[in-house]
């Protein structure tokens, strides 16, 4: 089970098998600092690189590659977070993050904004309702070209998203 709480720069987790097994609390939670790898070289130094809110409206583990998403309506236009544990959280935790084009270049006169609610395919591909302009949303993050670095600011990703409005 994970969870965000409101204005957070981090996410936990309780893993309920653990737990079960166990009995011990301590045994079964974990939680992950939301980095993004800005220098872009696989690596989270907190020095460098720049914390994120979270602030999760939703979360999924996506079945493909068990990272966890969440989508953030605000502050506008809102996005959704990638985050992925690594192998020694908290310390390997890194983020993501993905804004709706939201007058953006790259498509002229798109003004998507505010992701609310979550959920994901079998192919990974992440669905969304974008509920400040009243569309669905799916973001595919194969069709990413950057993933992080210097440039990987929110908007940098306008191929991945598809919108469908009614």
């Amino acid at each position: 089970m994970y969870f965000s709480p409101f204005g957070g720069q981090a996410f936990g987790w309780i893993n309920s098998r653990v737990l079960a097994a166990t009995g011990n609390a301590q045994k079964a939670q974990g939680w992950c600092p939301a980095y993004l790898d800005t220098e872009g070289d696989g690596k989270i130094d907190p020095a460098v690189d720049r914390r994120i809110n979270i602030n999760g409206y939703g979360v999924v583990v996506n079945p493909v590659d068990n990272s966890v998403w969440f989508a953030t309506t605000g502050p506008t236009p809102g996005h959704l977070v990638r985050m992925t544990l690594g192998s020694n959280p908290p310390k390997t935790c890194m983020a993501e993050v993905y804004e709706p084009p939201f007058n953006n270049p790259k498509m002229p006169g798109v003004f998507a904004f505010a992701p609310r609610g979550i959920d994901v395919d079998r192919d990974g591909v992440i669905w969304t309702a974008l509920s400040g302009s009243s569309q669905l949303a799916s973001f595919d993050r194969r069709k990413c070209k950057v993933l992080n670095g210097p440039t990987a600011t929110g908007q940098h990703c306008p191929e991945g998203w598809t919108l469908y409005t009614s």
